[in-house]
């Protein structure tokens, strides 16, 4: 990643606060997914708005991103939202 995209990143990651980028978003799986039990790997999840609406499922939740920066950013966001055990497995691996 460019020094250019990391600065991107870290201005969006100031500019848009976790819990906006929670109360805005509209995920359409949440009624399925509280029905069921599974795992749920997003694969390239950037800061991922998904996984951090799930954190408070009972889903095992995989976080995949090729960018360490991305992966960096998603576990400050899920530190913002002072969950006390870290519900998401992440990787920087290729898939």
């Amino acid at each position: 990643m460019t020094e250019e995209f990391k600065l991107h990143w870290e201005l969006y990651y100031k500019r848009f606060p976790t819990n906006k980028i929670k109360a805005d978003l509209k995920n359409l799986l949440t009624k399925y997914l509280e029905l069921e039990k599974g795992k749920v790997i997003d694969i390239g999840c950037g800061q991922s708005p998904y996984l951090l609406d799930l954190l408070e499922s009972s889903y095992e939740l995989y976080a995949v991103d090729i960018e360490p920066v991305q992966i960096e950013y998603l576990k400050k966001r899920v530190e913002d939202l002072d969950f006390q055990i870290n519900r998401i497995n992440y990787s920087t691996d290729k898939f």
